[in-house]
């Protein structure tokens, strides 16, 4: 038996392209969409906001680390990094 009989072409084909078009509008929902859920993940996750915050205070200790390290004046340092000058003596 060939398909021809059993089929026909024509529905097939039409078939076809009707779910080919709809994984494309499906697709172009997602892309749309990814960027709007991945904003309202992070920047809305309170654990994320406390890790970038972190990150930002350990930058900073770091920096009046080095600054430190180069012989740069304590009064430049706590003027620089808004740290005290209690935190940056201790480092």
């Amino acid at each position: 038996m060939v398909l021809s009989e059993k089929f026909d072409i024509e529905e097939v084909v039409l078939g076809l392209s009707s779910q080919l078009r709809n994984l494309e509008d499906d697709f172009e929902k997602i892309t749309i969409m990814e960027p709007i859920s991945s904003f309202f993940k992070l920047e809305k996750d309170p654990f994320f906001k406390k890790g970038i915050d972190r990150g930002m205070q350990v930058a900073t200790i770091n920096n009046a680390r080095e600054m430190k390290n180069e012989g740069i004046s304590l009064e430049t340092i706590v003027k620089i990094t808004k740290l005290s000058e209690e935190e940056v003596q201790k480092l």
